[in-house]
């Protein structure tokens, strides 16, 4: 049975109306959650990897909830270097964590095993570009 589930990461999220060189990151995560949703709406989970936002303040974890409220899919946020915990913490009361606080180590019930190997017609990966980086979606067919 096929497995898919869709990977986001470095959003680097502000205030919002904040630009970050000359780009909008919230407009961009809108556009990227838009398109999982309509076109990506089957995958079991999304992990969110950060650096959730820019500067870790209250404000762009506000806007980052605010967000990911569209995604229509379940999703674990991790947080990078950009993040600071305790906003973090604050602002993403829904997030996943075990029993010391840390959302990372958090697995919600969700676990994804990937193949150890290149990618054949039987794997494959699709991307949506974001600025440098890249939203993406992998999922392996079954043998």
């Amino acid at each position: 049975m096929p497995f898919k589930f869709i990977h986001i990461t470095d959003t680097h999220l502000a205030g919002p109306g904040l630009k970050l060189y000359g780009l909008d990151p919230r407009t961009r995560l809108d556009a990227a959650i838009a398109d999982i949703n309509t076109h990506q709406s089957d995958a079991a989970f999304a992990v969110v990897t950060g650096d959730l936002t820019h500067w870790g303040e209250p404000a762009s974890y506000a806007n980052f909830a605010e967000a990911m409220a569209g995604l229509k899919i379940p999703y674990i946020a991790m947080v990078g270097n950009h993040d600071r915990r305790v906003a973090c913490l604050d602002g993403l009361k829904a997030a996943p964590r075990d029993p010391n606080g840390f959302v990372q180590s958090a697995s919600a019930g969700l676990r994804a095993r990937l193949p150890q190997r290149r990618p054949t017609r039987r794997s494959s990966c699709s991307c949506i570009i974001r600025r440098s980086r890249s939203a993406c979606t992998r999922w392996t067919r079954s043998r």
